[in-house]
C-alpha cells in the first residue's frame, strides 16, 4: 500500500513525464513448445459431447529472456545463452552493456541523461544484490520501489509476458534461434499505444490496491 500510494502521488506531481522516465524489466522462461491452454486445445469428439483436452506437456527445451520496456515500447530483448545463470554479475553486465546500448539506439533522448531514468525491477536476488545496486548507482539510474512478491503490480507480469507467451503457445520450435526470431517478430508488431495502455493499467492497479487495503489485485 505504501509503495502504491507513493507511486500515485509521484504520478500526480510528475504526470506523463514521470511515466516517460520509467523502464520496467524482468526475466522469464520461454519454452521451445508451450502447449495451448485447456480451452484452446479442446477438441469435440461428436455433436453434444464435452470437449476433451489432450495431455501435452511443455518441452524440456527452454531459454531465459530478460525484457526491458517503457511506455512507448520494448527497448531490449536479451536472450540468456544456454547454461548461464542470471546472477548479480550477469545482470549487471546486461545493464551496463546491452541496456545502455539499446537506450542510446532506441531512446536517444533518454540517453542524454541516464540519471533521469527510473528502473523498475522486482526483488529477485540478482536485482537486489549489493554489486547490482552499485552498478545501478554507477550508471546513474534511479530505482522505483517494488513491493516484494507482487506480480499483480508489475507491467511485465500484468500484460507483457502473458501476451508474448499466448502468441507463442501451441507452436513448436526446434532451435533457440527460431524461438528468438518468433519472439522478436511478435514484439515488433505491438504498437506503442498498447504499452501505454499497460502502464495506465499499472496505475489503476495501484489505485485499486489502496482501495482493497493491500489485497491482491487480479484485474
Amino acid at each position: 500500500m505504501q509503495t502504491s500510494k507513493a507511486f500515485i502521488q509521484n504520478f500526480k506531481r510528475g504526470g506523463e513525464k514521470l511515466l516517460d522516465r520509467i523502464i520496467t524489466t524482468d526475466e522469464t522462461w520461454l519454452h521451445h513448445f508451450d502447449p495451448e491452454t485447456k480451452i484452446e486445445s479442446s477438441i469435440w469428439k461428436h455433436r453434444g459431447s464435452p470437449p476433451k483436452k489432450p495431455k501435452v506437456a511443455k518441452s524440456v527445451g527452454k531459454q531465459m529472456y530478460i525484457f526491458f520496456a517503457d511506455r512507448h515500447g520494448m527497448i531490449l530483448v536479451h536472450a540468456v545463452p544456454s547454461g548461464l545463470t542470471v546472477n548479480a554479475a550477469y545482470y549487471s553486465k546486461v545493464l551496463r552493456r546491452d541496456l545502455v546500448k539499446a537506450i542510446k539506439k532506441k531512446r536517444p533522448a533518454m540517453a542524454v541523461d541516464l540519471g533521469n531514468i527510473i528502473l523498475h525491477q522486482d526483488n529477485a536476488p540478482a536485482h537486489t544484490a549489493a554489486s547490482t545496486c552499485l552498478e545501478i548507482e554507477h550508471l546513474g539510474f534511479n530505482l522505483l520501489e517494488y513491493p516484494p512478491y507482487s506480480p499483480d503490480l508489475a507491467p511485465m507480469d500484468i500484460a507483457i509476458f502473458p501476451f508474448i507467451k499466448s502468441q507463442l503457445r501451441g507452436v513448436r520450435f526446434e532451435k533457440s534461434d527460431e524461438l528468438k526470431y518468433a519472439t522478436r517478430t511478435i514484439i515488433s508488431k505491438i504498437d506503442s499505444k498498447w504499452y501505454s495502455d499497460v502502464f495506465d493499467s499499472w496505475l489503476r492497479r495501484c489505485e485499486k490496491c489502496l482501495q482493497c487495503k493491500g489485497d491482491y489485485v487480479e484485474k
